[in-house]
């Protein structure tokens, strides 16, 4: 669709113009003038009749059917612009004319009806109230009584200034990626206030590996409290596509809409508009076109549900929350990662800016430092208020991207006594997230690669010799430790200190599964998904809510799931290194009597895994104690067989 007028239809118009009745309109009506007539509101011709727009209200959808989902129209404020209403009549032609008095468009007159803006603002943004929405205190500043209906023709488009290398029409964009590039799928992505981070990056590399090409549609016409101006957030955009994606498989264009906050109705509104510029397919996050927490945070998802398949003519792709989870040192939905939140930095674009509006950068794995740089230039409005304050509580913005903060010590650390309350974190709560997601964020995986490679490689080449020799130190440490304690049981041979199981027994069967069942959550402590009472004492044992003779008073415990609990004892010092584990043990039958703690860790010290049963009570981490069971620690079979090298232990 193009209803720009060129050539002598232009001059015929202009030359109409003096001696027709005017209308002022403000620079957004003239935006949206532009933006109906080059297509981008394809199939409207004009501004809807109030027929038209109650149907839009109540259904979605134009009266023959047609999906539309946001009222349109033209009811420009002011006395003088009343009283040229007041005197149109269905037929006649009628200029709209910008602030300095230069014609912009020519409109036929449908109709000229009252426009109800309480009536409307309840049904677009769910309250009348200006103070209680943006969306409606435009309205009732922009708004008179009296809208005009009717199709229009453009005279002159409006200047662009600093977004002009990026403007691009529809019929321009359709010929760049489809005559010019040669594509047949393009995915479409329309942002807003915030700049560019992992979240969007996941968005458009998951696009790509489906469609040919990304179209980047950023809004630049913003009135909002505050954002990051529109100008950085280009600058972002290209910064991200020039560094970080494939040469011509995302192009940017400005979009110079209107930014109307009406939630999932603006969702539909930008998969048509992303269809008009020629995308096959949109991709929509949640809480899309959000304000605060007024909508829920997949309404504008869901709202695609009353739309038959095929119906808008593009096909939506969804996305959950993503996040980073750190133990994947990747970012992921919740429906692709098992870790809880102790491990996972959330990526919130209101969150980013406040970190932005407080000067610092944001963690690089939420946000790009070749992002970030240039959004702490351009946000607004910059810094703190005299008493510290930004546009959000500084708790709000913890809790937005470091939910970890609110359970747990640390990423991916013990868990607090008690879940800390975001109304209760200040200003060094920010400062102490923010340093230990730079420190932690990347050293999860590493941490778990290295006490896998330590313990299972048989090739030490690759061994860090500064850890072998703090082993080999820890382990001579112990030992002498031991040595000199008083009433030490008798001393016996290592590859002596088990014997097979009794006949019948099936040594801890089953209790690998179940013990990889429990999971950490969010809740106050970690929860097993058995209904066995052993297991729920033992992963409360983990988390420092039990010690050994609690566990045991809960039920019989075996096997593996006993070794645990006897692990987690021994190393937070509950027992002691000569304590005869036949003393404590219930149900390992196949442990030599005289065998002492301090025997089975000189076992697992000459395995290079001494640390993991003593170095910093970490062992309340399933992930090591995993580690534990995987490197075939406490089989009967290898400690018995065992034969340390000389001088090991």
């Amino acid at each position: 669709m193009d209803r720009v007028l060129v050539g002598e239809a232009r001059a015929a118009a202009l030359e109409r113009c003096p001696g027709l009745p005017a209308l002022m309109i403000d620079s957004e009506a003239e935006i949206t003038c532009e933006m109906i007539a080059t297509g981008v509101f394809s199939p409207l011709t004009g501004f809807l009749t109030k027929e038209e727009n109650e149907s839009v209200l109540q259904t979605g959808r134009l009266p023959d059917g047609t999906p539309w989902p946001i009222p349109l129209s033209l009811a420009p404020a002011g006395r003088r612009n009343a009283e040229v209403l007041r005197g149109l009549r269905e037929g006649d032609e009628v200029a709209l004319i910008d602030r300095r008095g230069e014609c912009v468009a020519l409109q036929r007159v449908n109709q000229v009806y009252t426009l109800d803006r309480e009536a409307r603002a309840r049904s677009l943004f769910g309250t009348g109230e200006p103070a209680a929405h943006p969306g409606v205190e435009s309205m009732y500043r922009r708004f008179g009584s009296l809208a005009l209906a009717g199709p229009l023709e453009l005279l002159r488009r409006p200047g662009w200034g600093a977004f002009e290398a990026y403007r691009m029409t529809p019929r321009e964009t359709y010929e760049y990626l489809y005559d010019r590039q040669g594509y047949s799928r393009v995915a479409g992505f329309v942002t807003g206030a915030n700049p560019p981070h992992m979240g969007h990056e996941h968005m458009h590399r998951v696009a790509l590996e489906l469609v040919d090409a990304v179209l980047l549609l950023p809004q630049v016409e913003m009135e909002r409290p505050e954002y990051i101006e529109a100008t950085h957030r280009i600058l972002a955009l290209e910064t991200l596509r020039d560094v970080y994606y494939p040469p011509n498989r995302v192009v940017l264009a400005a979009l110079r809409t209107n930014y109307l906050f009406a939630g999932p109705r603006e969702a539909v509104l930008h998969a048509l508009i992303m269809r008009n510029y020629g995308c096959t397919h949109a991709l929509i996050g949640r809480d899309h076109a959000g304000v605060g927490d007024r909508y829920d945070m997949y309404a504008g998802q869901r709202i695609f549900t009353e739309y038959e398949p095929g119906e808008l003519g593009i096909e939506p792709l969804f996305f959950s929350e993503i996040f980073l989870c750190t133990p994947r040192r990747a970012t992921a939905p919740e429906r692709t990662c098992p870790h809880d939140a102790r491990y996972r930095l959330m990526i919130s674009g209101t969150g980013i800016r406040e970190v932005l509006r407080r000067g610092y950068l944001p963690p690089k794995e939420i946000c790009r430092p070749e992002v970030g740089h240039v959004a702490l230039r351009g946000v607004v409005p910059k810094g703190v208020d005299a008493a510290g304050r930004g546009v959000y509580p500084v708790g709000q913005t913890i809790h937005s991207l470091f939910p970890h903060y609110e359970v747990a010590v640390r990423l991916g650390g013990h868990l607090r006594p008690g879940v800390v309350p975001w109304q209760a974190l200040t200003d060094r709560d920010l400062e102490a997230a923010l340093l230990d997601s730079r420190t932690h964020a990347d050293e999860v995986y590493a941490g778990v690669f290295a006490e896998f490679a330590a313990a299972v490689e048989t090739d030490r080449r690759l061994a860090e010799r500064w850890r072998v020799e703090a082993r080999e130190i820890l382990a001579d440490q112990r030992h002498a430790e031991t040595e000199k304690l008083p009433e030490r049981a008798p001393e016996g041979e290592i590859e002596a200190g088990w014997v097979e199981p009794s006949p019948g027994r099936r040594a801890g069967e089953g209790s690998m599964r179940t013990i990889r069942a429990i999971d950490f959550t969010t809740a106050d402590y970690p929860r097993v998904a058995s209904d066995d009472p052993a297991l729920e004492a033992l992963a409360l044992m983990a988390a420092g809510e039990r010690d050994y003779a609690m566990v045991v008073e809960q039920g019989d415990i075996v096997g593996v799931v006993e070794q645990a609990a006897l692990v987690f004892a021994y190393g937070r010092g509950e027992l002691r290194p000569d304590t005869r584990v036949a003393e404590v043990a219930r149900d390992l039958p196949w442990i030599d009597p005289e065998a002492t703690f301090d025997d089975v860790v000189r076992f697992m010290a000459a395995l290079g895994v001494f640390q993991v049963c003593i170095e910093n009570r970490v062992l309340d981490d399933f992930m090591l104690l995993r580690a534990i069971w995987t490197a075939q620690l406490a089989t009967a079979r290898e400690f018995r067989e065992y034969e340390p090298p000389v001088g090991s232990v």
